[in-house]
């Protein structure tokens, strides 16, 4: 077996996809071949690229703890007045 992979992106990009005339595609960033390579189709390989932002959030707002009537908790009101 021969590989052909894709190791070094720009930085800031990822693989998406790979594409080949005459190779298996076994993942976005690896093109594997069977020997032997005579006769084979060793050019039209092809990976592809795309952008990805970077994975960072940033929340803002206001934090609340409890519901907004005051209780903590989402289940029902009691309607019955308990004496003890």
């Amino acid at each position: 077996m021969s590989s052909i992979r894709s190791a070094r992106h720009p930085d800031g990009y990822v693989a998406v996809e790979a594409l080949s005339d005459d190779g298996k595609v076994r993942s976005d960033n690896w093109i594997e071949f069977e020997a032997p390579l005579e006769g084979k189709i060793l050019f039209g390989n092809y990976f592809y690229l795309e952008h990805a932002p970077p994975a960072i959030f940033t929340l803002s707002g206001h934090v609340y703890t409890g519901l907004p009537d005051g209780r903590t908790s989402r289940g029902p009101r009691s309607r019955c007045r308990c004496s003890g």
